[in-house]
């Protein structure tokens, strides 16, 4: 859950996999279906630079950077490119959140192909635990919906640092990272 407003969230994380793998057409379809509020999607890229939906850094001991979609695909039938997913929900009614991983060129790459398929992001929100892609992608000029997911506690002064220059409009913590410190001053700051 993410609490907004102090209104939680009810968000599928990497879609809802009750009937299907995770980050797949059918999981994200299914979290529509069950009327999530917000899809949480793993995205990286393949040794291509295509956008996949995939969570774990490796598959058969190695990495997913190393593979094409194409090699994926023979392994994982119902491994989707982002560009797809685009294609196939209509993302401009349903509330995306995409974790980024991988390479700072994920940035990059994630900002063209929105430039490229003319994607509205008004109902996507964008976050990673690297900063680099935080830091490309509010350099490109568009208001994107950032946030920061972290497994660490900062000290005000730190998160206050973060959040200003990487104009952030949600933190995700680890659990065990929460506090009321850090949770006041986000929400007093509609974070």
């Amino acid at each position: 859950f993410i609490y907004t407003h102090y209104m939680p969230l009810k968000i599928a994380h990497r879609g809802y996999c009750i009937n299907y793998n995770n980050n797949t057409v059918g999981s994200i379809k299914d979290a529509i279906y069950y009327n999530f509020d917000m899809i949480e999607i793993d995205i990286q890229l393949d040794k291509n630079d295509e956008i996949l939906l995939f969570h774990d850094s490796h598959y058969k001991d190695r990495l997913i950077q190393t593979y094409s979609y194409n090699e994926l695909k023979e392994e994982i039938p119902d491994i989707i490119l982002l560009s797809t997913l685009f294609q196939v929900i209509d993302y401009k009614n349903v509330k995306i959140y995409l974790d980024l991983k991988g390479c700072d060129i994920l940035a990059d790459k994630l900002h063209n192909l929105f430039k490229k398929m003319d994607i509205d992001t008004t109902n996507i929100w964008i976050a990673s635990f690297n900063l680099n892609h935080i830091e490309i992608m509010k350099e490109k000029g568009v208001l994107y919906n950032l946030g920061l997911i972290t497994s660490n506690n900062y000290t005000i002064d730190i998160l206050s640092f973060i959040v200003s220059k990487y104009r952030l409009g949600f933190v995700a913590f680890d659990l065990t990272m929460l506090n009321k410190n850090s949770i006041q001053f986000l929400q007093n700051r509609n974070i």
